[in-house]
């Protein structure tokens, strides 16, 4: 598994236990079904990225992104190298 799932599945772990019932995980990775965790009640999107990824995605025209990105909440991460 890679890190950044870990990442993802520790979150999605983490929002169920102190908000449970709250949050759906959208897991998959790159499943095209839009941010990766959605507010149940407000219907409020998070996509959770690399800081990187999330450079990389702003850098994008507006063309060029995908659909249902632009109007979510961002939450970034860094994963440090071990080496």
């Amino acid at each position: 598994m890679q890190r950044g799932q870990v990442v993802h599945d520790l979150t999605a772990d983490i929002l169920r236990l102190m908000f449970p019932g709250q949050w759906k995980y959208r897991s998959g990775g790159k499943n095209g079904k839009g941010p990766d965790f959605v507010h149940r009640q407000t219907k409020y999107e998070v996509e959770l990225k690399t800081t990187g990824e999330f450079k990389s995605h702003v850098a994008k025209r507006p063309n060029e992104r995908k659909s249902g990105y632009d109007s979510c909440g961002w939450a970034q991460y860094i994963i440090h190298n071990d080496k």
